[in-house]
């Protein structure tokens, strides 16, 4: 999946519902930032454990932060502050149940006007906004590619 979005060293990977951290991981084992949420405390240790166990921590961070609360155009936008020269890809990647999906699909609409990278695993966004924009990579069981 962050091969497909051509993530990283210079790149932000936002993960809403981050669970023990495995996407964040390998973003940061990509060199990208990795910035996870996810309520549950205890799969927050685990994240951040695993990273210190692989070297990434300085990478990688995760918050127990409600996921319709992330101020996501935020972050994307002080990380492209931070850009020397070159635009860096900012990625969010939402692997978190149909119900969720329906709550944050406006906010996703939003990212990906404003030129972030939407991945969902298995479930679909199912607005209407991004339908022209939905690539399916991997079947039923893959995930669903959101970009300008």
């Amino acid at each position: 999946m962050l091969e497909r979005a051509a993530v990283g060293k210079k790149d932000l990977v936002i993960d809403l519902g981050s669970g023990d951290g495995v996407i964040l991981l390998a973003a940061a084992l990509r060199g990208a930032k990795a910035v996870g949420y996810d309520l549950d405390e205890e799969l927050n240790r685990k994240a951040r454990s695993r990273a210190e166990e692989k070297g990434v921590g300085d990478l990688m961070s995760v918050s127990a932060e409600d996921i319709l609360e992330v101020d996501v155009l935020s972050l994307a936008s002080e990380h492209w502050s931070q850009d020397e020269g070159e635009k860096s890809k900012v990625c969010v990647v939402l692997f978190i149940l149909p119900e969720g999906l329906v709550k944050l699909e406006a906010k996703a609409a939003s990212w990906v006007g404003a030129g972030i990278t939407v991945m969902t695993v298995r479930w679909k966004l199912e607005g209407s906004e991004l339908q022209g924009l939905a690539r399916n990579d991997g079947g039923e069981e893959g995930f669903w590619h959101y970009c300008k």
